[in-house]
C-alpha cells in the first residue's frame, strides 16, 4: 500500500504542473481518489457536504481514516532489530533502513549516528 503522505506529496506535485489554485484542490482531490475513499469521505462529513471542506481539512479526513496506528515501540523495535539478507545489497539495506527511520522521524540522528560507522 502506498504511504498516505507520499500520495499526498505527488498530488502536490500535479496541483503544482498543472497550476492547480488553491480553491480548486479540495474539488480536484476529490476527483481524483476512489469511489470507496470518496463515499467514507462523504460519510464523515456529513451532514455537511466533502466540498465544504478545505483541501487541508480532506488531507486531515482521509489520513486519519486510512492511516494505521502505529505503536512507536514496535516500530523503534523493528528499526534496531533490521538485518542485512545475504541476497540484499548495502544500498538496499540503507535505503530499507533510511525508510524505517524516517518513519520514527529519526532520520537525522540516525545519520549523525551512521556517519561514524559507515560510509553514507
Amino acid at each position: 500500500m502506498i504511504e498516505l503522505y507520499t500520495y499526498q506529496e505527488r498530488l502536490g506535485q500535479y496541483f503544482r504542473a498543472n497550476d492547480t489554485k488553491e480553491e480548486l484542490k479540495a474539488s480536484r482531490l476529490l476527483t481524483l481518489i476512489e469511489p470507496e475513499t470518496y463515499v467514507l469521505v462523504r460519510n464523515y462529513c456529513f451532514p455537511k457536504k466533502p466540498l465544504e471542506k478545505s483541501y487541508e481539512q480532506l488531507c486531515d479526513i482521509i489520513i486519519e481514516q486510512f492511516s494505521q496506528q502505529q505503536s512507536v515501540w514496535r516500530e523503534r523495535i523493528k528499526f534496531y532489530e533490521v538485518k542485512q539478507e545475504s541476497n540484499v545489497c548495502f544500498s538496499g539495506f540503507y535505503a530499507r533502513v533510511k525508510s524505517l527511520a524516517r518513519k520514527l522521524r529519526i532520520w537525522r540522528a540516525f545519520r549523525r549516528n551512521a556517519e561514524g560507522q559507515v560510509n553514507v
